[in-house]
């Protein structure tokens, strides 16, 4: 699937013309670190991020999760290593004749869990592109007697109006899918409906919940949870069909958490063990991001100042994930 560059979110067309003549004019971008180098005055952090979820690097043959862990530190080289050249301050080995270059450790770490992988994609999409999240569930779903692809049969009778017919209004349906949207919404009186998006593996389907059922419901109700949904399909008014909802239940744990943005301004980092950890294996760890930043670290009750400082990174976030839960990864004030 071709999917234009322009079209991802926070991508402009100014930006994918000055990266796509910087091509034309030298040639197939051979890394992430090349084209870091040759497009870093075209391009800011939050728009390669947006890129690199959207899976434009992935000629690179680099896992999604190791560019994200590296890809704020490259641009930053990048960024110090061109104004240098720019201004004619050379290297030592820029005065040898040998250009500089930007070295990258990628973090060792495992690519995205599929769900996230592509929950992250849609993200700056609008659509899955590289999969779907529920094509591994397909048999399971086999169960549910509804789906959106129960809507693409349809036909229309001597007035125009759409017939479909494989379904028919007020009947009672029940299918699964996402929740990739949820919106709560004040009635008249003051109490509150819900109206879901939920999208199966062929489309998407409207979902409304009215006051009593929201109340019921209301705690199960989570944006990317996969669910299952009982009620009375509607049909009528020439409008989309849409799903009353009388049960909601999530089914799979789906829902993915989003990494949040770590606060420069945060003066400690907390680093929570369940148990016994390797102390090699962190301190190597620590020792890739050096900073101000004091690291203290919690095992089995007891709590200790490590003697490595560190920078906030996002690097440093994703290789410390690989050895400890995210939520036990906390950055505070002293």
């Amino acid at each position: 699937i071709r999917f234009g560059l322009a079209a991802v979110k926070g991508v402009g067309i100014s930006v994918i013309d000055e990266i796509i003549k910087e091509r034309e004019t030298n040639g197939k971008f051979t890394s992430f670190e090349d084209f870091a180098m040759r497009c870093i005055h075209h391009v800011n952090k939050r728009l390669v991020e947006n890129l690199i979820y959207a899976g434009a690097f992935d000629c690179f043959n680099v896992y999604r999760s190791r560019l994200i862990g590296v890809y704020e530190d490259v641009l930053d080289k990048a960024q110090t290593i061109v104004k240098e050249r720019e201004s004619d301050q050379l290297s030592i080995f820029g005065m040898m004749g040998e250009p500089e270059k930007i070295s990258v450790i990628y973090p060792n770490v495992k690519e995205y869990e599929t769900k996230e992988k592509l929950v992250l994609e849609k993200n700056v999409l609008g659509v899955y592109v590289s999969g779907h999240p529920l094509e591994n569930y397909k048999e399971k779903f086999k169960k549910y007697n509804f789906s959106t692809l129960n809507l693409l049969s349809k036909e229309e009778d001597e007035n125009g109006e759409v017939v479909y017919t494989d379904v028919s209004d007020g009947i009672t349906v029940n299918m699964a899918g996402i929740l990739t949207g949820v919106k709560k919404v004040a009635t008249k009186s003051g109490q509150f409906m819900s109206v879901l998006t939920v999208e199966d593996l062929y489309g998407v389907i409207e979902c409304v919940m009215f006051p009593k059922i929201h109340e019921k419901y209301r705690n199960k109700i989570e944006q990317d949870n996969i669910v299952e949904i009982k009620g009375k399909l509607q049909i009528r008014d020439g409008r989309e069909p849409s799903i009353m909802v009388e049960h909601i239940e999530p089914i799979l744990e789906q829902k993915v958490e989003k990494v949040e943005q770590v606060n420069d301004k945060k003066s400690c980092l907390g680093l929570k063990f369940e148990g016994d950890f390797d102390e090699e294996e962190l301190y190597e760890i620590l020792s890739a991001y050096p900073g101000d930043i004091t690291v203290f670290v919690k095992s089995n009750g007891k709590a200790f100042k490590c003697p490595i400082t560190v920078r906030n990174c996002k690097g440093l976030v994703t290789e410390l994930s690989s050895i400890l839960p995210e939520e036990n990864i906390l950055f505070f004030e002293k």
